[in-house]
C-alpha cells in the first residue's frame, strides 16, 4: 500500500518538475499503457474470474 506522505511527496516533485502526468508507484503505468494499447484485452482480463 501506497503512504499519503509518498504520493505527496510525489507530487510535489512532480509539480516542480512541470510535470503534469505521473503514476506512484512508478510501475503502473504499465497497465495504462495496457488499457491504451488494448483496451478489450484488459477489460476481458479484468472480468475474468478468478481461478482457485
Amino acid at each position: 500500500m501506497i503512504e499519503p506522505e509518498d504520493v505527496a511527496q510525489h507530487i510535489v516533485t512532480m509539480l516542480a518538475r512541470g510535470r503534469t502526468e505521473s503514476f506512484v508507484p512508478r510501475w503502473y503505468r504499465a497497465f495504462a499503457l495496457g488499457q491504451a494499447l488494448a483496451p478489450g484485452l484488459v477489460r476481458r482480463a479484468a472480468n475474468r474470474p478468478e481461478r482457485r
